[in-house]
């Protein structure tokens, strides 16, 4: 009798457990830092990496974010998959903050186009055929 009570329970803390981590899965940030030698031609850099960060597919992730260092922060790239968003700034707490929105197609169509070598500016230039959106205040 005890041994069929303690089964029960130990099962039921194991599906705790595994249901509580794939809810972490699903509901957190993920985030990448992207070191370059200089932030000058990073923008490129910073795009393909969310790219090849941001897989797709059933189940959705959430944000996806790629911070990019050099000697300090150079600029951001967040994509919320579960919006179509992608934010871009300077650096997080710069207050200069970009959204366009965007399929994730579009997202690997335009880190497929753009040169690695591209420029914050330039990449701002690229981005802006798509159309705006007001960033959130929970960004």
């Amino acid at each position: 009798m005890i041994q069929k009570i303690l089964k029960g329970f130990v099962l039921g803390l194991l599906l705790f457990v595994f249901a509580g981590y794939l809810w972490y899965l699903i509901r957190r940030d993920h985030s990448r830092i992207l070191y370059v030698k200089t932030c000058d031609h990073a923008g490129g850099q910073g795009l393909k990496a969310l790219s090849k960060f941001v897989k797709g597919g059933w189940l959705h992730l959430g944000r996806h974010e790629i911070q990019v260092f050099s000697y300090g922060s150079c600029m951001f790239f967040q994509f919320d998959e579960n919006r179509g968003t992608l934010f871009y700034g300077v650096e997080l707490t710069s207050g200069y903050i970009g959204a366009v929105t965007m399929t994730l197609t579009e997202l690997h169509q335009l880190a497929d186009s753009i040169p690695a070598n591209t420029g914050f500016e330039k990449t701002l230039d690229y981005l802006s055929v798509y159309p705006r959106v007001a960033p959130s205040s929970e960004f």
